[in-house]
């Protein structure tokens, strides 16, 4: 993740996924880790060398509808979702993909990340690596599990990386 910056954040509508960011269960963790740096935006401190700066917003303008936190979400996809060279793409929960999921690394960590309560992949579906070993498919920590039901993973790269657990 590193330090991120929004530069379009609106505190009246948007909202941040913090599912599987760990001590961040509530908004009160988040008033706990948020300042307002030296140019008045709120800065969000995730973890040693991960933080998310909100350009324009103060942080006295955050509310608790502002985050999301430890939810399962389930996803469909049917046709073709992308993870671009050097991009990372967060999944947790259920994932029914009837389509392709794409990790097109041409050289930079492309990173399909298995987040906190882990994700079962359904659908029929295929992952496909493009033909690099920096394609990464990976966990968030040893305890996080991919169940793969029926998907058909192929390609060149990276399977759990010491950080997943995986049922297929």
């Amino acid at each position: 993740i590193g330090n991120d910056t929004v530069h379009s954040f609106d505190a009246a509508a948007d909202q941040i996924d913090l599912i599987g960011y760990s001590g961040f269960q509530s908004f009160a963790a988040v008033q706990a880790h948020t300042a307002d740096n030296a140019s008045g935006n709120a800065v969000i401190t995730l973890a040693e060398g991960q933080s998310i700066t909100l350009e324009g917003v103060h942080s006295s303008a955050l509310g608790a509808g502002n985050f999301v936190f430890d939810q399962t979400p389930v996803v469909n996809n049917a046709g073709t979702m992308t993870i671009g060279d050097g991009a990372l793409l967060p999944l947790s929960g259920t994932v029914n993909n009837s389509g392709i999921i794409a990790l097109n690394s041409t050289g930079a960590e492309t990173l399909l990340q298995i987040i906190q309560h882990g994700v079962t992949l359904e659908g029929g579906g295929q992952v496909v690596l493009s033909d690099s070993a920096a394609n990464v498919i990976s966990g968030t920590g040893p305890d996080v599990t991919l169940v793969n039901v029926d998907n058909t993973i192929s390609g060149a790269g990276q399977l759990g990386d010491g950080m997943l657990g995986l049922d297929n």
